[in-house]
């Protein structure tokens, strides 16, 4: 959203404010902390292609791979402090948390492996192309926010006892979170030129970056008494795209399941020569929570 449509927005919240000049609200402030369940709405692809070293290894071998990253649900929390200037118009501050799943069904891991081989019973080299594919899982993860933000609010009371109230409310989110499998090949010839082939699943974490966001929201609140309140918000969190290199956090046997050890670690990350992850982890929410005014 670009910064003219943004100070449009708030020059729309702010005209029928202004017109309806009413006097200041009997709470003036209210304090509120909710629970919220959350879903991302995000839908992209992560390209994994590279080649497999070795030093039997020829010109051709190569791996490629596309994960398929969705959101999927998670919860939140989040604590708003909203003062209001009059009975219509209010700035409000908040902060919190949240975290969702990511998800994705993937197609096939596949493989080409070229190389020289020299087997008995005449030792001759001769080229071999060795393809094949294995099935591949979900894609599994998490992304986890913290946020800040800080906006208007503009209220309507249909009674003292039921509100409703729309906000817009810029801030900065931090991003960060992890995302697996990604598929790593390690081979080699051994005794007679047996090709021996290790697939290895692999971890990835998401480095955490900065982003500015828009946190959009649609509120109604139930009095419950002189100065306690029950409310219900639903909104979206626009959110800048991230754009980080995954990290390798671990490996562990495609087979077996058994983990990789420390030190190859770094030859996995090395070799497999991970790209960017571009991604936008905005997220609808809904949520209630208790309140006070004062």
């Amino acid at each position: 959203m670009s910064r003219r449509y943004v100070g449009l927005f708030f020059g729309f919240l702010l005209v029928p404010a202004i017109l309806s000049g009413g006097g200041k609200s009997d709470r003036q402030f209210r304090l509120t902390l909710s629970s919220s369940l959350y879903r991302g709405v995000f839908d992209t692809v992560y390209v994994n292609n590279y080649t497999p070293t070795d030093y039997s290894a020829l010109p051709g071998t190569k791996a490629s791979q596309s994960l398929s990253l969705q959101g999927a649900g998670g919860t939140g929390i989040s604590f708003s402090v909203v003062y209001y200037l009059t009975k219509c118009l209010g700035i409000r501050f908040s902060a919190g948390s949240s975290h969702f799943g990511i998800k994705g069904e993937n197609s096939p891991y596949e493989m080409v492996l070229k190389y020289r081989s020299m087997m008995p019973p005449d030792y001759q080299p001769r080229d071999i192309t060795h393809e094949y594919t294995l099935p591949w899982g979900r894609t599994e993860g998490k992304l986890k926010t913290l946020f800040a933000t800080a906006g208007l609010e503009f209220r309507h009371e249909f009674s003292r006892i039921l509100q409703a109230s729309v906000s817009v409310c810029p801030g900065l989110y931090r991003v960060w979170g992890e995302f697996s499998p990604l598929g790593y090949t390690k081979f080699w010839l051994g005794g007679h030129s047996v090709l021996f082939v290790f697939n290895n699943l692999v971890y990835l974490k998401i480095p955490a970056s900065l982003r500015p966001g828009l946190n959009l929201g649609a509120e109604l609140t139930v009095g419950l008494g002189s100065r306690l309140f029950l409310w219900f918000r639903g909104g979206y969190d626009l959110v800048g795209r991230i754009g980080k290199v995954p990290t390798v956090d671990r490996a562990v046997d495609y087979t077996y399941g058994s983990p990789v050890q420390n030190e190859d670690l770094a030859d996995i990350s090395s070799t497999l020569a991970l790209k960017k992850l571009r991604l936008s982890p905005s997220a609808v929410f809904v949520g209630a929570g208790l309140g006070i005014g004062f």
